[in-house]
């Protein structure tokens, strides 16, 4: 993204403050979703074929929670989510995710992320004064500035903006959560992880 906004304003230099020219950059990439970065030996494009799993995921009696625990940490989950009070929040609470999705729709969830994107959770694209095109989750905003997580398999990499830094700021429909997390893993697994995030409780409050 940031290759085609320098060689615009390399190209154009007169209009290198051109926010017209910014949003159609936008628009252009925000069709395309971010790739994980494949760290296991590949196994299926579930996007494209998760509908071989919709009747079993329909019915996960006697999956291994224990395998599905096991997928959760080695797709790195947890780095974005929390579930049962463990886990980071960069992501929506997966906790009693159930309520709201079961079965082939958690499955759909999980595979094609940017189905339906929680409102505090949206991807933000980020324009800076000195030629910087930004995009990722913004996870702290004051009056000031803001502050951007642009690869949320790294969250510990924070970028702080000044906002009197910010030429442009809109918000993609495209997920934050990077797409393909689950295309090394096998059917069995992805089983046992959605068995495993359904099983989910709510942790009850304490009394102080």
């Amino acid at each position: 993204m940031n290759k085609l906004w320098q060689q615009f304003r390399r190209q154009n230099p007169k209009r290198s403050r051109d926010g017209q020219m910014f949003i159609r950059i936008l628009e252009h990439v925000g069709s395309t979703e971010p790739d994980a970065i494949p760290i296991r030996k590949f196994v299926k494009k579930w996007k494209q074929n998760y509908r071989e799993l919709i009747t079993q995921a329909n019915h996960l009696e006697n999956r291994s929670l224990d395998n599905g625990r096991y997928v959760f940490e080695q797709a790195a989950c947890s780095r974005c989510h929390s579930i049962e009070g463990k886990g980071a929040k960069y992501g929506p609470d997966l906790t009693a995710v159930s309520k709201r999705f079961q079965g082939g729709k958690l499955l759909l969830q999980l595979v094609n992320p940017s189905q339906e994107i929680h409102k505090d959770f949206k991807t933000q694209m980020i324009l800076v004064d000195d030629g910087r095109l930004l995009t990722g989750l913004v996870v702290n905003e004051t009056p000031d500035h803001v502050e951007i997580v642009q690869n949320l398999l790294r969250p510990e990499n924070i970028e702080r903006i000044q906002k009197s830094a910010i030429e442009e700021r809109k918000v993609a429909d495209v997920s934050s959560m990077p797409s393909g997390l689950l295309d090394t893993f096998t059917a069995e697994d992805i089983l046992d992880l959605l068995a495993f995030v359904e099983s989910s409780k709510a942790i009850p409050a304490t009394n102080q």
